[in-house]
């Protein structure tokens, strides 16, 4: 959707009349009792928008408001389960893909739980969060490899062409 403008609804966190300060919109933590301010991940997506001109993003690179962490351990606790079912020896070419699949999607997960901690200024958790991002987009990263090599070597060879038809002996006379 083309957006020709984007306005900030608060620059610093305001205790609204309904939810006090349990819901907060600004740019910039605001703690009750001190009133120390702390830029917000929001603060710093906002900045580079303003200098870049604008953004791409889907909905859930914007969302910092749900944390993540109950479904990626869920999520986790699956990939954990076809891991340890394919301990046996090499795991067939779906489970693979599915191993891939669930590994690119934790690393989304991830990101998601690491944009919500720096919007709740939990600062070292969004930084664990990011590490885990990192690793799993390595181990994507080699998975993927992994797997388009087998698909490689699991297609067959191209056959040689075949060698052109003898030519027909004469008619005998």
């Amino acid at each position: 959707v083309p957006v020709r403008g984007y306005f900030v609804w608060s620059l610093l966190d305001a205790a609204e009349w309904e939810h006090g300060f349990g819901t907060r919109f600004g740019l910039v933590r605001v703690e009750p009792g001190t009133l120390a301010r702390q830029p917000k991940a929001s603060a710093v997506f906002y900045t580079r928008a303003v200098k870049a001109g604008g953004f791409n993003a889907s909905d859930g690179e914007c969302n910092a408001t749900a944390q993540a962490a109950p479904r990626f351990r869920a999520e986790g606790a699956q990939l954990q389960a076809v891991v340890n079912a394919s301990r046996g020896g090499t795991p067939s070419l779906e489970v693979s893909r599915t191993m891939l699949l669930r590994t690119v999607r934790l690393a989304a997960l991830a990101g998601q739980q690491a944009r919500y901690e720096a919007e709740q200024g939990d600062f070292a958790a969004a930084r664990q969060w990011d590490s885990k991002v990192a690793r799993l987009v390595s181990g994507a990263e080699r998975q993927k490899r992994q797997l388009a090599k087998r698909v490689e070597q699991q297609q067959p060879a191209e056959a040689p062409a075949p060698a052109p038809a003898p030519a027909p002996a004469p008619a005998p006379a």
